[in-house]
């Protein structure tokens, strides 16, 4: 049985808004990276893999999560984007990055340069493929 989630509908102008909005978190987290600050940095990637997960859905399937549940974004992904090559791969490396929300935004210490690191990569990796999918209209 398909698990029912709460969806908030997406136009393709919409779709195009979460793509721009995408890039330019993931522009700010390359700067931070650069500028050695590796918590915001992180926290920079990981929405704007969440934009890019919103853009792609709206795209697709014409919604977005209305979870405040990130991991209803990626179960929608897993599902809703099965037809997609490398649909699976994205979803459990959207999974990955999503996981280090709590990390970045509540616990006490600062992300390290490892981990920041990884999550800019991961993240430029995912919205490589949401522009493949969705095409150039983010630029």
């Amino acid at each position: 049985m398909t698990r029912k989630f709460k969806t908030i509908p997406v136009n393709k102008d919409d779709s195009r808004k979460y793509l721009i909005k995408a890039l330019e978190y993931m522009e700010e987290a390359n700067r931070s990276h650069s500028e050695r600050k590796f918590s915001s940095s992180g926290l920079l990637a990981i929405h704007a893999a969440i934009s890019a997960a919103d853009s792609i859905l709206g795209f697709a399937v014409g919604y977005r999560s209305g979870s405040p549940d990130h991991g209803d974004t990626v179960e929608l992904v897993r599902q809703q984007l099965r037809h997609f090559e490398d649909s699976s791969k994205q979803a459990n490396r959207l999974s990955r990055i999503i996981g280090k929300k709590n990390l970045v935004e509540y616990e006490s210490r600062s992300l390290t340069e490892k981990e920041a690191c990884y999550l800019v990569e991961q993240t430029e990796r995912f919205l490589d493929w949401v522009r493949e999918v969705v095409g150039e209209q983010g630029k």
